[in-house]
C-alpha cells in the first residue's frame, strides 16, 4: 500500500483526498490540516515556504509517506518548486485549473476565485500566458469566504458572499469559473444553485488523482483517459479505514474531530510542528 500525504492549511484539500481514495486502489492517506498556520493565503511567500519545509520535515521524520500532495493552490504556487528541490520524495501541486477552463469555455470569458496570494503570484500569470492568452479573465479574491468555510463549516451562511460573487460573474457574462482555492469545492452545490447551472465550475481533483496514479505506476496519463470510482457512494467505513486526519493546533479540537468524521476520515492526532 502506498501512503499519500495531503497538506493544506485547513479543510480545503479534503475533497482531493476523497477523490483519490475513491479512484485509486492500493493507497492509504494522511491528511495534515495546518490549522496553526491557517490561512496560507495571507502569509508572506518566504514565511510560507519556511513553514511548509518545517511541516514536511516533521512528516518525513514521523510518517515517511511515499508521495506528497499540496492540496492547496497557494502552497503550490508559492512553495512547490522549493519543496521538490529540498526533499527526495515526489511532490504533486494543486494549481488553478486554467488549462481545463480554457478548453471548455465557449465564450472565452472565465472567472477565477482564489486567495489574493494565488491571484498575485507569477506562477498563475505564467499559466494564463501559456494556456489562456485569448481569455477574458475576471479574478475575485474571497478570503472571508475561505475563513467562513474553515471555521464554521456546519453552520456557515455564505449566501451574501455568493450572491455578490455570482452577480459579478453574471454581469461579465462569465461561462466558466475556476475554483482556485480548494476550500471552494465545499460550496460546489451552492455555487451551482446561485448560477442555476449556467456557469461551469472547474477544479483540479481529477488532474491530481491522475497525477498520483502516474507517479505510483510510472505510466503515461494517456493510460487513464477517464477515472472510474472503485467504490459505491457512500462507503464511509471503507474510506475511514484508509484515511488518517491530523491538525497542528489543539484549538477547536472537537470541531476538527467532527470534521474528520463527517468526511469519513479517522482523527489521529494533534502534531506539534516547530
Amino acid at each position: 500500500m502506498k501512503l499519500i500525504a495531503f497538506i493544506d492549511s485547513g479543510i480545503g484539500g479534503i475533497p482531493y483526498m476523497q477523490h483519490a481514495l475513491r479512484h485509486i486502489p492500493g493507497i492509504n492517506t494522511q491528511y495534515f490540516a495546518d490549522t496553526a498556520f491557517f490561512p496560507y493565503g495571507v502569509r508572506k511567500p518566504g514565511l510560507l515556504i519556511q513553514r511548509l519545509e518545517q511541516l514536511v520535515e516533521y512528516i518525513e521524520n514521523h510518517y515517511r509517506p511515499d508521495i506528497y500532495v499540496l492540496a492547496c493552490n497557494t502552497a503550490s504556487v508559492v512553495a512547490l518548486e522549493h519543496l521538490r528541490s529540498r526533499f527526495a520524495k515526489p511532490f504533486i501541486g494543486t494549481v488553478p485549473a486554467i488549462k481545463p477552463a480554457a478548453l471548455i469555455s465557449a465564450n472565452r470569458r472565465v472567472g477565477i476565485m482564489a486567495t489574493s496570494q494565488t491571484l498575485q503570484d507569477p506562477y498563475l500569470k505564467d499559466l494564463i500566458r501559456e494556456y489562456a492568452g485569448d481569455l477574458r479573465l475576471q479574478k475575485i479574491a474571497a478570503t472571508e469566504l475561505i475563513e467562513g468555510i474553515e471555521h464554521d463549516f456546519f453552520r456557515i451562511d455564505v449566501n451574501g458572499h455568493l450572491k455578490a460573487i455570482a452577480q459579478a460573474f453574471s454581469d461579465d457574462k462569465i461561462d466558466t469559473v475556476v475554483l482556485g482555492c480548494t476550500h471552494f469545492i465545499h460550496l460546489e452545490e451552492l455555487l451551482q444553485s446561485h448560477w442555476k447551472g449556467n456557469i461551469r465550475l472547474v477544479d483540479s481533483r481529477e488532474g491530481i488523482t491522475r497525477q498520483i496514479v502516474r507517479v505510483i505506476n510510472g505510466l503515461s496519463l494517456d493510460s487513464f483517459p477517464r477515472l472510474q470510482s472503485i467504490m459505491p457512494e457512500p462507503d464511509c467505513s471503507a474510506l475511514a479505514d484508509r484515511s488518517r486526519f491530523y491538525i497542528t493546533s489543539a484549538e477547536r479540537l472537537n470541531y476538527y474531530k467532527d470534521i474528520a468524521g463527517h468526511f469519513c476520515s479517522h482523527f489521529q492526532d494533534v502534531i506539534n510542528v516547530r
